[in-house]
C-alpha cells in the first residue's frame, strides 16, 4: 500500500548519521581529491567495496557536503528525486543539521 511507501532512502547527510555505512563512508577535506568508485547506496554496507557515503569537510563553513550515488533499485525504487545520479547535500552539526 502507499502507506508503505513509496521505496526510498535517506540523503546522503541524514544516512551519515545512521551506523549503517560506518564500514564505507569516507571524510576528506575541501580541497583535497577524491579518485575512484562510490557504490550506490543499495549495496550490502557490510561487504567490503568503495565508499558508499563521502563527507567532504568544509574547513570555511560549519556546513559540509554529503555525496552519495542514489541507485533507484531495490529498497530505493521509490526514490523521487536524482534517482540514478550522484547526489551531493549540505548540512551541518556532522548530518544532523538541515539538509537540502
Amino acid at each position: 500500500s502507499q502507506d508503505d511507501g513509496p521505496l526510498m532512502c535517506f540523503n546522503a547527510a541524514k544516512s551519515w548519521q545512521l551506523p549503517w555505512y560506518n564500514q564505507r563512508k569516507i571524510t576528506i577535506n575541501s580541497g583535497d581529491l577524491y579518485e575512484g568508485s562510490l557504490d550506490s547506496i543499495i549495496q550490502n554496507p557490510d561487504v567490503s567495496g568503495p565508499p558508499m557515503l563521502i563527507k567532504v569537510n568544509n574547513a570555511a563553513s560549519t556546513t559540509d557536503f554529503y555525496i552519495n550515488y542514489n541507485y533507484k533499485s531495490g529498497f530505493n525504487s521509490g526514490t523521487q528525486e536524482g534517482g540514478n545520479q550522484v547526489m551531493i547535500v549540505t548540512a551541518g552539526a556532522e548530518g544532523s543539521g538541515y539538509a537540502e
